[in-house]
């Protein structure tokens, strides 16, 4: 069995807009857990990813953690999620080994949100 796109689509969804528990009598609860847990997400994602070595699309910076620090960090103009849709991550597109070895580290104990 494949990991569709329309299943990598639900997944994406469920962290980027977190999911509603309706309560009958009282105001409905919002969850949200972002993907990289506790840690900084550009922490996250080096635990998957070799960011110092991987292409910038940027030319102001010479590797992909340059510029995601510039993005995420510094000016912050990059919106939530925007690690699903970028290619260079191969999440939406990519081998369902890669989507997988993600989500593991979402529940990895040293990234599970504390609380």
């Amino acid at each position: 069995m494949e990991i569709t796109e329309l299943i990598r689509h639900d997944i994406f969804d469920l962290f980027e807009n977190g999911c509603i528990e309706q309560i009958y009598f009282g105001s409905d609860k919002k969850y949200f857990y972002p993907y990289y847990g506790r840690l900084k997400e550009i922490d996250f994602l080096k635990r998957i990813y070799p960011l110092e070595n991987m292409v910038t699309t940027d030319e102001r910076f010479n590797n992909v953690d340059e510029e995601m620090w510039q993005h995420t960090i510094n000016n912050d103009t990059w919106n939530f999620g925007w690690v699903f849709n970028d290619s260079r991550f191969d999440l939406m597109d990519g081998p369902d080994s890669t989507l997988l070895e993600f989500l593991c580290e979402v529940f990895h104990p040293i990234s599970i949100t504390q609380g």
